[in-house]
């Protein structure tokens, strides 16, 4: 992640979701028009389940990816999951959005995604608009991404929304270092599809996202999580400057 291309939704940059992305989406919230209140303000220290979410294609009304809040108008997810038409659900439940629908005006990645699809570069940062006159973030609270752990030979939590279930799922699994650390490799949950892109938590901060090689992986018991690095750092403090 050595560059960012800044693209607003159209561009280059969106891709349509593919991989873990959008392949089974049999749990398709439709698309709705944005509730004319937003929610309260959670607590300061919010649990980081109420930041994560699922992805939207509003044109299909069919649910993509996990995406988690990292400021006040920013989610991160996986770069393979962006695409054109988009809008962030955070804590979507059996059909419920019980925090809004947040649409989806512009996303962030690295070139060499954009170019190569490049497997250490699947991290995109998407900015969403203000819902009722609130920020994101004042709603759902605030996750923190950590580009200096060492993650590899830790327990993380993994907090997906698979397009086969209905509400947000909680695993825990040690997690292995490979490819010299820049990505980790989990063994056990299984992650199917509509889990690209989901956190990885250490310590309660995130330190890797579900994707890189293989696109987070071909089977449902191995999987690959990109580690938040000083790449990705640079790459999420160009994306916070144009907020």
């Amino acid at each position: 992640m050595r560059k960012l291309i800044v693209g607003a939704l159209g561009a280059g940059l969106l891709l349509t979701g593919c991989g873990r992305a959008a392949q089974d989406a049999s749990a398709a919230p439709p698309p709705t028009d944005p509730p004319t209140s937003a929610p309260a303000v959670p607590a300061a220290r919010p649990d980081p389940a109420a930041t994560v979410g699922t992805l939207v294609n509003l044109r299909t009304g069919k649910r993509t990816c996990t995406a988690t809040v990292v400021a006040r108008d920013l989610v991160m997810t996986a770069a393979h999951c962006a695409g054109r038409k988009m809008a962030f659900v955070p804590r979507y439940a059996r059909g419920e959005r019980p925090a809004g629908t947040w649409k989806v005006t512009a996303g962030f990645a690295d070139p060499s995604w954009v170019k190569s699809r490049d497997d250490d570069a699947d991290l995109a940062f998407l900015s969403v608009a203000p819902l009722a006159g609130k920020h994101l973030g004042e709603v759902t609270g605030i996750s923190a991404p950590v580009f200096t752990a060492k993650p590899a030979g830790t327990t993380v939590t993994i907090l997906s929304y698979p397009n086969a279930s209905e509400v947000l799922l909680r695993s825990s699994s040690r997690a292995q270092g490979v490819h010299g650390d820049q990505d980790l490799r989990v063994s056990g949950p299984a992650l199917p599809s509509g889990s690209s892109g989901s956190p990885f938590f250490s310590g309660g901060v995130i330190v890797a996202v579900l994707g890189g090689y293989l696109e987070g992986g071909n089977s449902l018991r191995v999987s690959y999580a990109t580690v938040l690095d000083a790449r990705a750092e640079r790459l999420y403090q160009r994306a916070l400057a144009t907020m």
